[in-house]
């Protein structure tokens, strides 16, 4: 991958105009374009492997009982479901009420930013439990 991206990406990049600045400038270079076309592609595959590992483990789960088993633990080890959602309301509430004045951002684009590190937590987390190293570098 890296071969390709240096020796073909970033060389193409600069001669079509895409990253017109210098080969090693985070904006407006090669580097910075390779980066988040890199960094995309890495999101889209692991968002596609999550939506197909969920699907196959549902289709197992009905298969295997006949209908769908949402836990194995009792009822009374699990967290409540208002818990669970009154702190992501609530945490996400707090995160848009603090960060959108601090940084001046408009409202909508703070919540949208943690609707989508949503699912980005998700891969982080599949990928910890998979390979036991935390993509912290990778997906931030």
């Amino acid at each position: 991958g890296a071969v390709t991206a240096w020796a073909f990406l970033g060389p193409l990049a600069k001669s079509k105009g895409w990253a017109p600045g210098a080969i090693t400038a985070w904006e407006g270079g090669a580097q910075g374009w390779v980066l988040w076309v890199a960094v995309g592609l890495m999101l889209a595959e692991s968002l596609a492997s999550l939506v197909l590992t969920s699907y196959d483990q549902l289709m197992s789960s009905r298969r295997s009982t006949g209908r769908l088993s949402a836990e194995t633990l009792p009822t009374s080890q699990l967290v409540p479901d208002r818990w669970w959602w009154g702190g992501l309301i609530g945490a996400s509430i707090l995160a848009v009420s603090a960060i959108s004045p601090m940084l001046s951002i408009p409202c909508w684009q703070t919540a949208l930013a943690v609707a989508l590190s949503c699912p980005v937590a998700v891969l982080a987390v599949r990928a910890l439990g998979q390979t036991d190293l935390n993509p912290v570098s990778g997906v931030g």
